[in-house]
């Protein structure tokens, strides 16, 4: 399991990430976190970087749809919480960063999809006044 993230870390790397490589990590995410919540339980350490990986393999992808971004901020915002709840987990800090950029990115999804909706109104008017 611990090996299945490695590699899914290494697949999301900003300097060779490709959306192949990031469906090639979610594909991987989607086996391995299951099991690590299972052998480490769903507070462990482990279990959470391989959730916030996963979460991480929806957004990443430039061809991501707005579900997708939305269902990894649901995931990032439930692994923020059980981090707070634990006072030792090492990885709060980065979870909230993840969160952040997942956010960010669901905005600007967002705001995409009201400038798509307002050009193809104006559009439909256009055509009407023909």
């Amino acid at each position: 399991m611990v090996r299945g993230s490695l590699l899914a870390i290494s697949l999301l790397r900003d300097d060779e990430r490709t959306d192949s490589r990031v469906r090639e990590a979610r594909v991987l995410l989607r086996k391995v976190a299951p099991l690590s919540r299972r052998a480490f339980g769903p507070d462990d350490d482990i279990t959470l970087e391989s959730r916030k990986l996963y979460a991480k393999s929806l957004y990443l992808a430039d061809a991501a749809s707005r579900d997708d971004v939305a269902k990894a901020t649901t995931i990032l915002e439930d692994l923020a919480r059980t981090a707070r709840r634990r006072a030792s987990c090492e990885n709060t800090e980065e979870i909230h960063a993840t969160l952040e950029e997942a956010r960010e990115k669901l905005a600007s999804l967002e705001t995409k999809r009201r400038r798509s909706i307002r050009t193809q109104a104006a559009l439909e008017a256009a055509v009407l006044a023909m």
